[in-house]
C-alpha cells in the first residue's frame, strides 16, 4: 500500500535516510535558487523561487541534527572507545571525501582548466593541502570546491563528539542552551585562523540532535497524521516566516528550531515502507557523495546546461538526475574497489587500554 505504515514509533536508520533524501533536495534547490543573479526566471516574478531557496539552506541544519542524533545512537548501550569512534567514523568521512578529491579535482584541472593557481591564488599547495585534509575552513578558506566548507564542520563536530557526550550527559538540556548561546558570540579570527568558526551556528543544533538519541524524544511523537500533524504544519510555516524576518534570532539561528520541526513533519507524514518514503530512502543513502561533487556539475563545469531552460523545475530536475546518475556510477565503483571491504578492515582494528566513551 502506498501510505501503510510500521506503527512501531520508532525512528529507526530508515527514518534518518528518508530526512536526508529531503535534505539533500533542499540543498540542491537552495544551491540553485538561492540568487536571483543565478540564470533562472521566477514564476510570474512574484519571487517564490528565490524564498524557496533561501529557506532550503535548513538543509544544513538537518543534516547536522542528524549527524548528532546518529553518533550518539551508534555509541547507545556499547563499550566503544575514544579511538574505536574515531577510528570508525573519521575513517568512512575521509575514505569518501578523498575518493570523490581524487576524481573531481583531477578533472577540473585537467579537463576544465580550474588549475589550483586560478581557484586559490596565493599558496595554492598549502592551501591544497589544507583541503585534502579538509580543515581548510579553520583557515578561512571554503577549498577548491566552494561547499567543503562543511567537511571542516562535520570533522570538528566528530571530534569533539566525545566531550560533547560527556557535558550534555552532566548538564543535559541546560548544556543545549549554553551551545545555543555560544552562536551568538563574536569570535574573532587570528592571524586568519579561526577554529570554532565552523562549528559556531552549527553545534547547538548537533547537540540537540544528540540529546533528541539520548531521551528517545522523536519515539513520543505519534508516526502517523494525527491533529498534530497539522499543529506541526502550522508551526513550521510560522518558523519559516519568522526566519525570513530581519532580527537577532533569523536565519540559521532560527534553524535550531526549524529543523527538528521539520524532521518531525517528515516522520509523521512519510511511512518508511511507502513508496515515497522508499524514494526518499534511496536518495538519502547517496545525500554525501551528491553533497561533495554536486557543485562541480551546476556551478563549475555544466551552468549552462542545468540553467539552459532558465525553468527552475527543469533546471532542478535536470541537475537531480545527472547528480543520482553519478551516484549510481560511483557507488558501482566503490563497490569494484571494495570500499566497504576496506572501512570493515579498518574498523576491526581493536585498541588496548584506550580510554572509554562515557
Amino acid at each position: 500500500m502506498f501510505l501503510t505504515r510500521n506503527t512501531d514509533n520508532k525512528f529507526t536508520v530508515e527514518n534518518t535516510q528518508i530526512v536526508k533524501g529531503v535534505a539533500l533536495l533542499l540543498l540542491l534547490w537552495h544551491h540553485l535558487f538561492y540568487d536571483r543573479t543565478m540564470p533562472y526566471n521566477d514564476y510570474f516574478n512574484l519571487g517564490g523561487i528565490l524564498a524557496l531557496g533561501k529557506v532550503a539552506v535548513v538543509c544544513i541544519a538537518l543534516f547536522v541534527f542528524l549527524s548528532g542524533f546518529g553518533l550518539s545512537q551508534s555509541i547507545k548501550n556499547k563499550n566503544v572507545s575514544i579511538k574505536k569512534f574515531y577510528l570508525r567514523h573519521l575513517s568512512k568521512i575521509y575514505i569518501n571525501y578523498w575518493l570523490i578529491w581524487l576524481i573531481f579535482v583531477p578533472i577540473g584541472v585537467f579537463v576544465f582548466g580550474l588549475t589550483f593557481d586560478r581557484v586559490y591564488g596565493e599558496y595554492p599547495i598549502g592551501k591544497a593541502f589544507l583541503t585534502f585534509i579538509g580543515l581548510q575552513y579553520n583557515f578561512l578558506e571554503f577549498g577548491y570546491n566552494v561547499t567543503w566548507w562543511f567537511i571542516t564542520t562535520i570533522i570538528s563536530l566528530y571530534l569533539l563528539f566525545p566531550l560533547l557526550n560527556r557535558l550534555l550527559k552532566k548538564w543535559g538540556l541546560w548544556f543545549v542552551c549554553l551551545c545555543l548561546i555560544f552562536g551568538f558570540i563574536h569570535i574573532p579570527s587570528v592571524c586568519h585562523v579561526n577554529l570554532l568558526l565552523p562549528i559556531q551556528q552549527w553545534l547547538a543544533v548537533f547537540v540537540l540532535g544528540m540529546l533528541c538519541s539520548k531521551t528517545m524524544a522523536i519515539q513520543f511523537i505519534p508516526n502517523h497524521r494525527s491533529h498534530y500533524f497539522y499543529y506541526m504544519v502550522i508551526v513550521v510555516l510560522i518558523i519559516v516566516f519568522w526566519r525570513q524576518l530581519v532580527g537577532v534570532v533569523t536565519g540559521h539561528k532560527a534553524d535550531f528550531l526549524l529543523a527538528p520541526a521539520i524532521i518531525i513533519l517528515i516522520y509523521m507524514a512519510i511511512p518508511v515502507n511507502s513508496v515515497i518514503g522508499k524514494a526518499l530512502a534511496v536518495v538519502g543513502r547517496y545525500s554525501m557523495d551528491i553533497f561533495l561533487f554536486h557543485t562541480f556539475i551546476y556551478c563549475y563545469w555544466f551552468t549552462d546546461i542545468i540553467y539552459y531552460t532558465k525553468d527552475p523545475i527543469i533546471s532542478f530536475v535536470t541537475l537531480f538526475v545527472i547528480c543520482m546518475t553519478i551516484a549510481f556510477m560511483l557507488d558501482k565503483f566503490k563497490k569494484f574497489i571494495k570500499v566497504d571491504a576496506i572501512l570493515k578492515k579498518i574498523d576491526s582494528i581493536e585498541f588496548k587500554n584506550s580510554k572509554k566513551m562515557v
